[in-house]
Formats: C-alpha cells, structure tokens, sequence
C-alpha cells in the first residue's frame, strides 16, 4: 500500500505567495520546549476589545463564541471563553500537518513516500485526492499533506492518519505539544458532529491557540519544517473569506479554517506591518434550534468583521 519514491515529485500547487516573514523571529528565535503551564500578560486594549464585541456577536448571532490571541514576542494574551470546549473541525489539520513533519524530523517518515489512494478511501470533500485517484497516479506524503492544509482535502487526512498508526499515536502527539485536553475521536467526516462543550473532537482557544505557537516557536520541528508547514498555512486556498478579508495588505497570515454542523473556525499565525507575528483562534458555533439563519454565511461574516477590528489594535 505504501512505497518508497525516491524520484523528485512536482508539487500539485505552486507556491503562489512570496514568504517574506518567514525570516521573522518566529522562526529563528530560541526554541523552548511546550510548557505544562504558561504565565501570560494580559493584553489590555485587545482584551477589552474582545469583551465588548463578542458578546455582542453572540447574540446576533445566537451562537457561543471563543477566541483567543497571543503575542509572539512577548507572551501577551487577549481571550473570550478561553477554556471552554469548541468543536475544532478541520483545523485540526494544521497540527496533523506538523505531527507528519514530526515523523519526517524523527526519520520515522518519508515525505517522498508514496501512496495509491483506492475508492474506499474517497469522501465527499476530496477534491486533490480525486484528480490523483482519477489519474491512477500515486500520491506523496509531501502531497496529500499539501493537500490536507491548503484546500482541507478530507481523504487526504485521513490517509495520512491511517498510514502513521491512527487516530492515538496523534493524541500522544498533541499532549506532547501541550494540547492535553484535546482528543481526536473521529475522522473525516464524523469528527465535525461535534457540539459546544463537548469533551470530544473539541479545544479550548487558549489551549489551542498555544499549542500552534509551540510548534512554530519551539523545538518540536526542525528549522526546515516550520517553514514547510508555515508555507501550507500561507498557502491557504479556502480561507479568503475569514481573517484573510480585511487583512490589511501590507500584513501576512497563515491559517487553517474548519467548518462543521454548527461550526466555523480558524487557526491562524498573523504578522503586522512591523513584522510582529501574532496567533489567533477563533470559533463560532451554533446550535440548530430554528433561531440560526444562513447558517455558515453569518460565521464567515462574523469572523472576518471580528478580524477586521482587532487588526486596528494589533
């Protein structure tokens, strides 16, 4: 099921975007391991923003907001229902991406490995993993990973978890990098089922938030994987109606979004114009109880109007 290629693999997706701010400390500061608890500051002006707008969004809405933001350089930190359980969805698929590149680091993975996707495998949502299927045509590592982030190929993840050992190798991973809390249950599709405060295919933003920051500013990937896994994020094909919307155009941001039965989030690494990375989460869940219209639209709209505000701050 699984070979070995060891001839040079075109990627599927060119990479579009120059990467400037992968210079940024983020990438080249001192590296740490994952605290089991971090003292923050707290962002005053932000966190009074996120005190004032959110609740206000959440009864239009009729929806369960949490959000946090950390600081990069300095370990401020802004957060709304920071330590309650959010359904995660899809950007989950931002920490399978670096648990892969963890395998790679560790020599337990090949990104030049290869793959055949079969009919079985296929789910609804697999649009790179069904041109390849299609195409009778082997699939890297490299690739389906690519694919899982950039355009949240469902197939892609799953595959992936399959081919490492499932669903509790993963978990494993994600307490290493300070996600104690979080548990993958479920693949794709199923794990989007999940529902406010459930302890199950769910996270807390503050947690989650911290997490990110961990595998980008820490030592659990090497040099040459953060700046892979950073190029998928930055390479996001779906996300332009998020944060991306009103990102201001001399700032730059990597994200993973997700979307479930009640849910809309993102992940996401955000510069300024000074360079100064910051790390957002962001989820919106809502029940349906016949009060919720246009279900997904308000979400996309809510996150990128709340993004729009806080970037006057950042």
């Amino acid at each position: 099921y699984l070979k070995t290629n060891f001839m040079k693999r075109r990627h599927f997706l060119k990479t579009a975007v120059t990467l400037p701010f992968l210079s940024l400390s983020v990438i080249g500061c001192a590296t740490t391991k994952p605290a089991l608890s971090v003292t923050y500051k707290t962002n005053t002006l932000l966190q009074n923003l996120l005190s004032d707008l959110l609740p206000s969004w959440e009864n239009k809405l009729n929806a369960k907001i949490g959000m946090a933001v950390i600081t990069a350089s300095n370990n401020e930190l802004a957060s709304y229902r920071g330590n309650d359980f959010f359904p995660f969805n899809s950007t989950i698929k931002a920490f399978i991406g670096a648990y892969i590149l963890h395998l790679v680091d560790k020599g337990q993975l090949d990104l030049a490995q290869t793959l055949q996707i079969k009919a079985t495998d296929l789910l609804e949502y697999a649009p790179q993993s069904k041109k390849f299927f299609e195409a009778n045509q082997p699939i890297s590592i490299a690739e389906l990973s690519e694919a899982m982030i950039t355009v949240s190929d469902n197939t892609a993840s799953n595959l992936l978890l399959d081919t490492t050992g499932g669903l509790k190798p993963f978990n494993d991973f994600l307490h290493q990098i300070g996600n104690s809390e979080v548990i993958l249950v479920h693949n794709e599709p199923l794990l989007n089922r999940s529902h406010y405060g459930d302890k199950i295919d769910t996270a807390k933003p503050i947690a989650y938030t911290q997490a990110l920051k961990n595998i980008l500013m820490g030592d659990i990937l090497s040099e040459q994987s953060k700046k892979l896994l950073l190029t998928w994020l930055i390479n996001d094909k779906v996300g332009d109606s998020l944060l991306r919307k009103h990102l201001p155009k001399d700032w730059q941001i990597g994200d993973k979004t997700g979307a479930g039965d009640e849910s809309r989030n993102i992940v996401a690494i955000v510069w300024n114009s000074q360079k100064e990375a910051y790390f957002v989460s962001l989820f919106i869940t809502q029940p349906y109880d016949g009060k919720s219209h246009d279900f997904n639209n308000q979400k996309s709209v809510a996150i990128a109007e709340i993004g729009q505000a806080i970037y006057s701050i950042l």
